[in-house]
This record gives structure tokens, sequence and C-alpha cells, in this order.
């Protein structure tokens, strides 16, 4: 798979089932929240390979499993690192559908935010 196949298949991934979460307040340690989250469904198989396609690209990626007892688990594949999470959201602004406008939101606030500081 080349890397523009990688970046499209996860932004086609990120229309259907992720999103952008960031609060510019600080948390106790001083740090400002910006990350992304997916979710999938499945056995494990299939978040493996999200985590293997975004983790290819250059990206650190955390999986974590809700405490819900269901036939198919549900897991988060959350990128939390905000250098990380804007890399992201920059490679596969070109090929968002749906979240287009969202990404451009978020990615303005951002470098608003710092811009600022």
């Amino acid at each position: 798979m080349t890397e523009s196949e990688k970046i499209s298949y996860i932004a086609g991934f990120f229309d259907g089932q992720g999103y952008v979460n960031y609060n510019f307040t600080k948390d106790e340690k001083g740090r400002t929240k910006f990350y992304v989250h997916f979710y999938q469904s499945g056995y494990g198989k299939e978040v493996e390979k999200i985590k293997e396609i975004i983790e290819s690209l250059g990206i650190k990626v955390s999986i974590y499993k809700p405490k819900r007892k269901r036939e198919k688990q549900e897991y988060q594949i959350c990128i939390t690192n905000r250098k990380d999470s804007e890399k992201l959201l920059v490679m596969m602004l070109p090929y968002l559908i749906i979240k287009k406008k969202m990404v451009k939101k978020a990615l303005k606030e951002l470098h608003n935010y710092y811009s600022t500081c």
C-alpha cells in the first residue's frame, strides 16, 4: 500500500468513525488537549490493522477498550499527542469529504491558540 493509499483509507475511516476533540484550557500539568479519536467495533484484528497503518505514517497510536460487555467489542483508537494529531489531520485533509469542515475549523483554532501564546 502506498502512503497516499494509507492516508486516503484512514481519511475515509475518519469520515465515518472519527472525531477531533480539543480543549484549550490548561489541565493540572499545564497542558492543553488536542487529539484525534476513531471508534471501531470488531474482534481486535481490524483495530490492530488500523493502528499499524497509522503508525506506518509516523504517528503514535493508543487503543482503549470501553468496559461495556457486548458481542463485538468497541475499541477507541486515539492519537493523543497534539503534534501527531495535527500531522494526521493535515495529511487527511485533502481526502476528507464529510468531516473536512470540522477538521479545518479544529486546525484553525489550534493555530490561532498557539499564535497567541
